[in-house]
């Protein structure tokens, strides 16, 4: 506008070979105000069924703030989510291969223990722990706990600020 740039996306890839993806990222950024972006990154081609590391972030231009979510994808568990922000906080979630199942009226239902910690400036803060059910109904109930430094517990449910669906 105005001769000045107001927002830009930028698409980027990697390849193993002309056939085959490897890394893919995209960002979008509204200038001085705001830039989000998602990356794929894989040791191997991206396929139908992904393994790699899942990456989103999103960054504040008018305060500096910035918060990213890694996913890492495994073939085999475990599976590991890194929540960190600029203000030094880090959440660190892995999810265990399956350790229970259980078959109730045709279906069948897998357990996977849950293990994490919070800390605030590489200083702990909250440990996690519990497991959670797929499918997760009123038959098996998924349950994850955080455990405070002054040994308070909460469910983990209490502390986001909106319903996330448990679906690993």
């Amino acid at each position: 506008m105005d001769g000045g740039l107001l927002a830009w996306l930028k698409l980027e890839a990697g390849y193993l070979s002309l056939e085959e993806i490897n890394e893919v990222s995209l960002t979008y950024e509204i200038v001085k105000q705001l830039q989000v972006g998602i990356s794929l990154s894989s040791a191997t081609a991206i396929d139908t069924i992904f393994v790699g590391t899942l990456s989103l972030w999103a960054i504040n231009l008018t305060n500096n703030y910035r918060v990213d979510l890694d996913v890492a994808v495994a073939e085999d568990y475990p599976e590991e989510i890194v929540l960190t922000d600029s203000d030094g906080w880090r959440m660190e979630v892995t999810f265990s291969d399956v350790v229970e199942t259980d078959i109730v009226e045709d279906v069948e239902y897998e357990r996977r223990n849950v293990s994490g910690e919070i800390t605030k400036d590489g200083n702990p803060a909250a440990d996690i722990s519990g497991y959670v059910w797929e499918p997760d109904d009123g038959t098996h109930t998924s349950e994850i706990v955080i455990t405070f430094s002054d040994d308070t517990e909460g469910d983990l449910a209490n502390y986001l600020p909106v319903e996330l669906p448990v679906d690993f």
